[in-house]
């Protein structure tokens, strides 16, 4: 290939190609999908102005939020607003050419003014300028930072050398539609993170990188020794393994750049913001890093689903302690754990009990929390919260009336119902004498289509072992009065995978198929021709010994004729022989159908060499066999030559009955069963 043109951003290099006439003149260049300019060595985007207009449709935001091409993403920061938009229209399912709504198209509209503004942007092509000062540690380090919002997660690279830094690259994702908690997408921000080092390692021959992130959980998790969830022991293995000579390091979310690509900013923002193109103040300078120690800092992963050990016990960072408190003291109990997410009780209440002791813990000094296993009086407790709950969403009506002693409801008056010292609705009764636990004597009000019903239940059938509805019912009613019980304990019975294992139906067959049409299409005897073997027999040898001897049955499809040959053996020869025998004293089949064993599938291949062959084809010109084998695992297609099978073996049977004997007369038997099976009457007369 010939050198056309040259352009450099050195004056001394432009004049030498300007010499021999291949200087290019243009004062922007083409590099790589971006533009170049030489005069000041900057890197600029290709601008492709977007229309603001009235009419916005999905199409028309994919098409031009595709436009900005930034593959080193720096634009992140303002280009994630337009796939966050995207993600929000592909949640209320719009059509491609419906207009959208007006909000939508409001910040459709601030947005490609954004775009516009931030495609104008420009950055060095150089990291460094070539005068620039280097500090006392002048070796080149990678420092990259990770972060995620409830929406997205990325990860930004800095590159520094001792006295400056400067952005090389980010990437970054949306969080997928299935809900995942901040902790898990701060593990994919890291894993982002990882992955982008491990990319520019190939890059920068640097052995000095450093990875940053907010996410106290996430540096904890990276750390642990202890056995995780696998969602996050997959990741946390594959992060180790990629960074497994690097450090990680805390960041203060306020100082961390990668914050920024994780919810979107501006464009006046984003062209004055030097966090995001330079980097935390500190970066340059190691005696400035953030100091965090996994020792001195709350572990909520380890206190709210593992169980804490003294020596693991750390200081709680007082505004998380606030946050956290005020979160679940002000807010419904079903409003934090999704009870529908659960199917099994005893861990609905561990959870709970759990939840309930972190906040305790949080409210008292470091030396009187608890940390050891739960107790049965905080399982009890987590039921008697989650009981009250679940009264309160449905007998509301029930509840006032009995706090305002103004009964109402027949309900009350029916069963007495009364609220007990912890606010639940108990039934009263006829038991108050009985030496039984008060909770027999007045038994919770349960609704009968609430979830923690069905957990409760569920529970109870479990517990005994799968026992039917009388038992079932009859361990709930020692606590629960539930109304219309049967009908609810029959829907959780019904839908018990183990009870229907072991008293399910057996597999219904399926409806009887239409006959093939070979079956019922009027032909000479014997042309389709159905063929198979009878199990093995023992005959006498003269020496005395034995031998195995087989049957094979040939029938017509639609005459039912009969056809029996006494063979030595399954193999392919001696089947191909009986063949033989058969066509010459009865008819040339065209058409044999048969199941799919082994010694018909080699004798077809072998008929079939055979038939092509030239010889053959012209002897058979006429009268060739078509070879056909039903489908597999299913008997029931040859069940046409299955029942003659069966009336030969019973026929035999009655007449040799355990008696052995030779060949000759094996032969001389099945001869007379041929005839008559063949003289037997199709009907009935």
């Amino acid at each position: 290939m010939n050198l056309r043109s040259w352009n450099s951003n050195s004056k001394k290099l432009q004049q030498e190609a300007g010499r021999v006439n291949i200087l290019d003149t243009d004062d922007v260049t083409k590099v790589l999908g971006l533009r170049w300019e030489p005069s000041t060595d900057e890197v600029t985007y290709v601008k492709r102005d977007i229309p603001v207009s009235t009419y916005v449709t999905k199409k028309v935001i994919l098409k031009y939020s595709s436009q900005i091409y930034d593959p080193l993403g720096i634009l992140c920061p303002v280009t994630v607003r337009a796939k966050l938009l995207l993600q929000d229209i592909w949640k209320r399912k719009y059509e491609w050419d419906v207009p959208l709504p007006e909000d939508i198209q409001q910040s459709w509209s601030s947005l490609a003014k954004d775009l516009n503004t931030v495609a104008t942007f420009k950055f060095p092509r150089r990291y460094f300028s070539e005068t620039g000062e280097t500090g006392s540690d002048s070796r080149t380090t990678l420092q990259i930072f990770v972060d995620a919002s409830i929406r997205s997660y990325g990860a930004t690279a800095f590159i520094c050398n001792g006295k400056d830094s400067t952005l090389v690259m980010a990437k970054n994702r949306v969080a997928p539609l299935k809900p995942l908690t901040l902790p898990k997408l701060e593990l994919m921000a890291a894993l982002i993170g990882a992955r982008l080092a491990k990319y520019l390692q190939t890059t920068f021959p640097t052995a000095d990188i450093t990875l940053w992130s907010d996410s106290q959980i996430v540096l904890y998790w990276l750390s642990t020794k202890k056995t995780l969830k696998r969602f996050i022991e997959n990741r946390v293995k594959e992060i180790c393994d990629l960074t497994s000579q690097y450090a990680w390091k805390y960041c203060p979310t306020s100082e961390n750049p990668a914050d920024l690509l994780t919810r979107g900013i501006t464009a006046e923002k984003f062209m004055k913001n030097d966090l995001w193109m330079k980097g935390p103040i500190w970066l340059c300078d190691k005696t400035k890093w953030p100091i965090w120690e996994v020792s001195n800092r709350l572990h909520v992963q380890t206190i709210i689903e593992e169980q804490a050990t003294g020596s693991q016990q750390a200081e709680i960072d007082e505004q998380m302690i606030s946050e956290v408190t005020h979160h679940v003291s002000s807010n419904n109990i079903q409003n934090i754990i999704d009870i529908r997410k659960f199917s099994n009780l005893s861990r609905l209440l561990r959870i709970t009990a759990y939840i309930r002791r972190f906040i305790e813990n949080c409210k008292v000094e470091q030396s009187r929390r608890n940390f050891d296993h739960l107790s049965t009086s905080e399982l009890q407790q987590a039921e008697q919260r989650w009981i009250h709950y679940c009264q309160a969403d449905v007998y509301s009506t029930e509840i006032q009336e009995l706090v305002r002693n103004q009964v109402k409801s027949p309900l009350i008056k029916q069963l007495r119902l009364f609220l007990d010292q912890t606010g639940c609705i108990r039934c009263g009764g006829r038991l108050n004498n009985a030496a039984v636990d008060d909770v027999t004597k007045y038994p919770y009000l349960l609704p009968k289509k609430s979830r923690l019903t069905k957990l409760i239940v569920r529970n109870a059938h479990e517990c005994l072992c799968h026992s039917g509805l009388n038992a079932t019912v009859t361990s709930i009613r020692q606590s629960f009065l539930v109304p219309a019980i049967r009908q609810c304990v029959n829907a959780v019975i019904r839908n018990c995978v183990t009870c229907r294992k072991v008293h399910g139906l057996p597999y219904k067959s399926p409806e009887v198929p239409l006959l093939p049409k070979f079956r019922v299409e009027e032909a000479p005897p014997l042309t389709i021709t159905g063929v198979d073997f009878t199990g093995t027999l023992y005959i006498k040898e003269p020496s005395g010994t034995e031998k195995k001897a087989y049957i094979c049955l040939f029938t017509c499809a639609v005459t039912r004729a009969v056809h029996l040959e006494v063979v030595t053996s399954v193999s392919a020869d001696c089947f191909l022989q009986a063949v033989r025998r058969f066509s010459s004293r009865k008819s040339q089949p065209k058409l044999i159908v048969s199941d799919n064993a082994k010694t018909f599938q080699t004798a077809s291949t072998y008929l079939k060499a055979m038939f092509e062959s030239q010889v053959v084809r012209e002897s058979l010109a006429n009268t060739g066999i078509d070879w056909k084998f039903i489908p597999e695992r299913a008997p029931w297609y040859g069940g046409w030559w299955e029942r003659l099978i069966g009336l030969t073996k019973q026929t035999l049977k009655k007449i040799l009955g355990r008696a052995m004997v030779d060949l000759e007369t094996l032969q001389t038997i099945v001869t007379e069963i041929e005839s008559l099976l063949n003289d037997r009457p199709l009907t009935f007369v």
